[in-house]
């Protein structure tokens, strides 16, 4: 893959892109976009399966990954547009995007114990290496600027002198515009950044401008060429015996992530990848059919099972209401002979005490009659 990208910046000729018919684009950038999409497609599903969004962003092989996928993009989307400015555009991204994917080959490097660290030594390094630069960019802005500006004083200001040596007049190039260009901040940049390295040029001017330029120079080379890359240099040694020490340990926790990102990636290399993609859509769908038929059987048989809860529910209420009824009935016919009964016994009580009493009136009368004779007799 990594060879297809290196061939195709290297191989666009004209309008002629194919020896096939009737097809305006090659086989090998067909092919290198059909791969390129499916490393795409791979990546986002390891964004979206991740479990935290930080640990994705936090490993540099992810990072590569993104700003490789994007450089693609915007060549590809002006790869398709005729138009010389954006045929540059396509041409410089994807020359950007093939160093990016070398780069990303590194990563396979962990998997060998010897080669693993080393890769940590890299990056531990270029952390170092961005405080020096920082260092540096100080030194050499305020080295390229100044110097450059007095070695170019002439082409800038002219001087008009008369014959007994009094100042007649002065005039500025462009009358003082144009004075800030790209091209200007190119120069002052290799002016200087070239003289890190041990480059210095000879400044032949006598005046004074130059004499203050090469006093510069000679303090900007001691300082970045001799101090400042000496330091670099120490901090990359302690660095280096830092990883040494540990290397064994961290050989083995790079081998044990990069197993389970393989682990977890589809068996299947891209671009084949698409296929297993395909097919775990298709099994995803299928599942999820017979799931949602499962649910439907489900829901079929809880509601039969309802309606036979609520016939028996409706029949136990019917039976309910009935036998309800019949003790109500029950008791308006207990409380009617209770009723009945209770004044049934009274009535007799009564009738039977009227004759008690009328008894006992008789018995009185015959009582009363009985003396009523004995008195006369």
């Amino acid at each position: 893959f990594v060879l297809l990208v290196d061939y195709f910046p290297l191989n666009i000729y004209g309008e002629r892109r194919s020896g096939f018919q009737n097809l305006k684009l090659p086989a090998t950038e067909i092919i290198l976009h059909i791969c390129i999409w499916s490393l795409t497609v791979e990546e986002i599903r390891q964004f979206f399966f991740v479990n935290y969004k930080r640990e994705y962003f936090s490993e540099i092989w992810n990072i590569i990954d993104i700003l490789a996928i994007i450089i693609y993009v915007v060549a590809f989307i002006t790869r398709f547009i005729v138009l010389e400015s954006l045929f540059v555009t396509s041409k410089i991204f994807l020359g950007l995007d093939f160093i990016f994917w070398f780069v990303r080959t590194l990563h396979l490097f962990s998997a060998f114990e010897k080669l693993g660290p080393k890769l940590i030594m890299i990056f531990n390094t270029m952390k170092d290496l961005l405080f020096f630069v920082c260092f540096i960019l100080i030194f050499l802005l305020a080295f390229s600027i100044t110097s450059w500006s007095l070695i170019t004083t002439d082409n800038q200001v002219s001087w008009y002198y008369g014959s007994d040596g009094s100042l007649i007049n002065a005039t500025v190039a462009g009358e003082g515009s144009g004075l800030w260009t790209w091209q200007i901040l190119r120069n002052v940049t290799n002016y200087g950044v070239w003289k890190v390295f041990g480059q210095v040029d000879s400044i032949d001017g006598t005046d004074a401008y130059y004499v203050v330029a090469f006093v510069l120079a000679i303090l900007f080379v001691a300082i970045a060429n001799v101090l400042l890359l000496n330091v670099l240099v120490a901090l990359f040694n302690v660095t280096i015996q830092k990883v040494e020490k540990q290397s064994h340990r961290i050989w083995r926790y790079q081998r044990f992530l990069l197993v389970v990102e393989y682990n977890n990636k589809p068996p299947l290399p891209p671009p084949f990848n698409t296929l297993y993609y395909l097919y775990s859509i298709i099994q995803y769908i299928v599942e999820k059919i017979q799931q949602s038929r499962q649910k439907h059987r489900h829901v079929a048989i809880e509601r039969s099972a309802n309606d036979s809860m609520a016939l028996n529910e409706k029949n136990v209420r019917e039976e309910f209401k009935i036998s309800d009824a019949m003790q109500r009935e029950s008791a308006i016919a207990d409380d009617y002979w209770s009723y009945t009964l209770k004044h049934g016994k009274k009535d007799q009580i009564e009738v039977a005490l009227q004759n008690i009493e009328r008894r006992l009136h008789n018995l009185q009368e015959q009582i009363h009659n009985n003396n009523q004779n004995y008195d006369q007799q």
